[in-house]
């Protein structure tokens, strides 16, 4: 099939801003790129003046986390804000590999119960992901606590030197089979993994050729700033931080982690992740204490369950706002969806925030995810104009799921970081669309994608003051005028 797109401004690809060309893509790729008033094709695009750039890439994204990557296989709210390329396995947890035939690993997020596990290894993931298509293009990293998890039969334990070597060889096999690396979620293991174990095992994902990609221990953002630094400096490994932002009440320590890493050379392999938002998306297990955390799921449920430790918990609990906490989604309890705190206060008859929250969390068994309003915006600014910043969501397309309250994230954030980047003049916007195309596919190794150049996939996002107008996946055109067109030509990125 041709495409011809007519009359657009390339971004992202150091062409001159003000030049109008016409893009004409053969099959999946792009054929030419010029002036061709008489140029026939099946069909026409007039981008009168608009923005071209290729298809976003968001390298940080949870669909996999929360199973919409079935559910909702066209990811839609991708889509229809330009991303063509989303990047799952973060945070620690991955859908592969799979040792006990559940997937464990992700249930602060989902109801894991929800889908028949078909698959234990990578490649058979894939296979199966490949056979359903997908809206989007999509790659995974392999996460540390999934495969630690089943090394060590659920236990949390500092893996030995003889388990660190088996962990080795099972992340060999999984880049082998199309991973792009591994990624660590600390903010649950404080005391889980230790320095030796993450530098061991980034010097093998070095060797592979794959990116590192860790999210933070939650209140000691400096603290692990260095650590990662160090990771980065003693094995060379490409570092991606994920959803590094500042939390209210922490913004001093966070303006340190932020300078720690601008004093890194602007052109290192050292990366960030955050959205350009005030809100989170977070699991409800995370607000518990380390400690609470550290056994796991099933540990943490028992732990708030037991009316022994509720006296300690409700001295450790955060002090939340009750009007910016609210509830997303709490798989087989919906009455709860879309509820503040300060809702769940008076559902509950209970005197304060505190006792509220441990109520949630004792009546959903954890199963809940919430949004929350806790993110110095001024500081999410500054961030975004550091040159390690990248631009993701980190989270998932829900389609038309009734049963979860979508957050912006879900639906707009890279036209908001475009936004930004234009009106407040945080970024170029020859800058910003590199954050969030060549920049995160060099990173990642994705040959003929992250450019608009001839012989390059034809992944493209054509935009106008803040608005997609259309959107390409492989040639196919997904989005027409803001509307999904119900094409699934994503393909299964994989490693080489």
């Amino acid at each position: 099939m041709a495409l011809l797109i007519k009359s657009v401004h390339i971004l992202g690809s150091n062409r001159p801003e003000e030049e109008r060309v016409d893009v004409f893509v053969q099959g999946d790729k792009i054929s030419a790129i010029g002036n061709f008033p008489n140029k026939k094709a099946e069909e026409v695009i007039e981008g009168q003046g608009a923005y071209i750039s290729p298809g976003f890439i968001d390298i940080d994204t949870t669909s996999d986390h929360y199973l919409t990557i079935f559910s909702d296989p066209e990811q839609g709210d991708f889509l229809r804000q330009g991303a063509t390329t989303i990047i799952g396995g973060q945070c620690g947890a991955s859908l592969a590999p799979i040792f006990s035939g559940s997937l464990d690993a992700i249930r602060g997020w989902a109801d894991t119960g929800a889908v028949n596990v078909g698959w234990h290894s990578l490649a058979e993931l894939f296979g199966l992901l490949g056979k359903q298509k997908l809206g989007v293009n999509f790659g995974t990293l392999v996460g540390h606590s999934t495969i630690k998890s089943g090394l060590a039969s659920g236990k949390t334990h500092d893996l030995t030197l003889d388990e660190i070597i088996i962990f080795g060889r099972i992340l060999q096999k999984n880049m082998e089979e199309g991973a792009f690396g591994l990624s660590s979620g600390l903010g649950s293991h404080r005391k889980g993994a230790p320095y030796k174990e993450l530098k061991a095992l980034a010097e093998l994902t070095k060797k592979l050729s794959g990116i590192y990609s860790s999210h933070l221990r939650r209140g000691e953002e400096l603290l692990s700033v260095k650590e990662t630094k160090k990771i980065w400096e003693e094995t060379g490994v490409s570092t991606l931080i994920t959803h590094f932002t500042p939390v209210k009440g922490n913004e001093e320590a966070y303006g340190a982690a932020l300078a720690e890493i601008n004093g890194i050379p602007a052109d290192a392999d050292f990366n960030f992740a955050i959205p350009p938002f005030a809100v989170s998306t977070l699991p409800l297990v995370s607000f518990l204490p380390g400690w609470a955390q550290a056994g796991g799921m099933d540990s943490a449920a028992k732990i708030v369950l037991d009316p022994h430790q509720s006296e300690k918990l409700l001295v450790e609990l955060p002090l939340i706002s009750g009007k910016d906490f609210t509830v997303a989604q709490t798989p087989g309890n919906n009455i709860f969806v879309g509820k503040t705190l300060q809702d769940i206060m008076k559902i509950f008859s209970v005197s304060n925030t505190k006792k509220a929250l441990l109520r949630l969390m004792a009546t959903t068994r954890l199963k809940c995810v919430v949004h929350y309003k806790n993110l110095n915006i001024a500081l999410v600014k500054e961030a975004l104009k550091s040159p390690h910043a990248l631009i993701a969501s980190h989270a998932p397309s829900f389609g038309e799921k009734k049963s979860f309250l979508k957050s912006d994230r879900s639906t707009s954030t890279f036209p908001q970081f475009l936004r930004l980047a234009e009106k407040e003049k945080l970024l170029s916007m020859e800058d910003a669309v590199k954050r969030i195309t060549a920049i995160p596919a060099k990173k990642l190794g994705l040959k003929g994608r992250g450019e608009v150049r001839e012989g390059n996939f034809a992944d493209l996002t054509v935009f106008k003051n803040g608005e997609i107008k259309c959107v390409v996946v492989g040639g196919v055109v997904a989005v027409s005028n803001g509307e999904l067109r119900g094409t699934r030509n994503g393909r299964i990125l994989r490693h080489v």
